[in-house]
């Protein structure tokens, strides 16, 4: 839902938009969770990178959200229904692939603790499908309404992060290892403290008001985003006073 907002602000073709972006999502966790398959067969313990490719998602979160104006000025000038389709690719596709990826070791993991691989994969199912509904319900009525897009990402990324509290007692176990996790949490808070807060306001929103403000000399006084809209009101002076 926050990810549909966000690239609203630049495509108006709802259908198009939600049917590329759901496309991209699909596409990217099947072939992550084909990856995994093949890693599996490869390295039977292939699970332990859980952790790793968690706080991964939580830095392309950052880093994709802080460079996604790159990605936009370089695919618009191919028409909108390309450009959103490579803007998807760049923005969603690397985070979605590592979920599939994500989701496949959760499902190995469970069956290991589990006896029956049926009830295993039934739970992991049943919580992973529970966990997008109550998702999209908390994005849609409390993220952005409240946060705002931009950080509902942050906030999206700092959740990656919280796995944090589960593997801390793996910290304990070699030197060698906490090394690898505690340099791991170094970066994703490093990325937190690099969060480029104020791009949606500044940058992304502005592209949408360029030409009342280069051309016609408009001001923004006001900004505000909700569910179904983002709200810019904008004034032009005439002789130092509000003229509209």
């Amino acid at each position: 839902v926050v990810w549909y907002r966000f690239f609203l602000l630049f495509f108006d073709s709802y259908s198009w938009n939600f049917s590329v972006m759901l496309a991209v999502v699909l596409v990217g966790i099947s072939l992550g969770a084909l990856l995994a398959s093949y890693w599996f067969k490869k390295q039977p313990d292939a699970h332990k990178f859980i952790f790793p490719l968690t706080i991964l998602n939580a830095l392309l979160i950052t880093i994709l959200y802080g460079k996604f104006d790159f990605a936009f000025d370089r695919t618009i000038v191919l028409g909108p229904n390309t450009s959103i389709g490579l803007c998807s690719l760049f923005f969603m596709f690397p985070i979605c692939f590592i979920s599939g990826i994500m989701f496949s070791m959760f499902g190995n993991v469970l069956s290991l603790v589990i006896p029956s691989k049926t009830k295993a994969i039934g739970l992991l199912t049943l919580f992973n499908t529970c966990g997008g509904m109550c998702g999209a319900i908390l994005a849609g009525i409390v993220a952005i309404p409240h946060l705002g897009i931009e950080r509902s990402f942050f906030f999206l990324a700092l959740l990656y992060g919280s796995i944090l509290i589960l593997v801390l007692p793996e910290l304990r176990q070699t030197v060698s290892r906490a090394t690898i996790l505690w340099t791991q949490v170094g970066l994703f808070i490093l990325s937190l403290t690099y969060f480029p807060f104020g791009k949606m306001k500044d940058t992304f929103s502005m592209r949408a008001i360029r030409i009342c403000t280069e051309k016609w000399g408009e001001k923004r006084v006001a900004y505000k985003e909700g569910v179904n809209e983002t709200i810019q009101y904008l004034r032009y002076d005439l002789l130092g006073v509000p003229y509209y």
